[in-house]
């Protein structure tokens, strides 16, 4: 399987696959010709490319903003679509989504296609829906943000490098009991409230 250029036909619109082939725990040797099988030529000039490293898309995703692409397509888990996502804030590039990874919270949301090839397909319809964005510490998320707990699961589960969502119950009961609860100051417009937490979510979406 090469990376760079996998694919390409010239037509109207400019479409960007960002394929992160460590996402989730699906198989991911075909999606080269899976994409070029389903995808609409008479739509779209299709390209794709294959993630190196942690915040790889967010990179290739601001690259294809500046050369005018009109739509970036995040193939792979929540991680991979938050950082296609921040890369398009407030540009005029759109944003697809085929979610392969552990828990596809943003993609359930939106409620788009779990299956590869109808998430693919979907694509080829180009129908467009806006959604809101959140910045924390600089970092937009786009479903869910967590402190205490849920921010403590996501991050070993960044690290032990197990895809899944038997990875999530294996960290979940490993680290339910051992951890303590944090203290927390909350300032809104019309409140402040002083509290002990054992996790904060601050919600987007509905997928948690």
């Amino acid at each position: 399987m090469k990376e760079g250029i996998i694919f390409h036909q010239k037509d109207e619109k400019k479409i960007l696959f960002i394929i992160n082939l460590k996402s989730g725990t699906e198989d991911l040797s075909d999606i080269n010709e899976r994409i070029a099988n389903l995808i609409d030529y008479t739509c779209f000039e299709v390209e794709g490319v294959f993630t190196e490293r942690r915040m790889h898309a967010y990179e290739l995703a601001k690259q294809a903003v500046a050369d005018g692409i009109d739509y970036v397509v995040a193939v792979g888990g929540d991680g991979t679509v938050n950082e296609v996502a921040s890369a398009l804030v407030h540009t005029q590039t759109i944003m697809g989504i085929v979610p392969v990874g552990s828990g596809n919270g943003l993609a359930r949301h939106l409620r788009l296609p779990g299956d590869i090839d109808k998430a693919i397909e979907m694509i080829n319809r180009r129908t467009i829906k806006y959604i809101d964005s959140v910045q924390v510490n600089q970092r937009y998320f786009f479903n869910i943000a967590g402190l205490g707990f849920d921010a403590h699961v996501a991050s070993e589960f960044g690290k032990n490098g197990t895809r899944g969502i038997k990875g999530y119950r294996k960290i979940i009961a490993k680290e339910y009991f051992k951890f303590m609860p944090s203290n927390y100051e909350i300032f809104t417009p019309d409140e402040n409230l002083s509290l002990s937490a054992f996790m904060i979510c601050i919600a987007n979406g509905k997928q948690w």
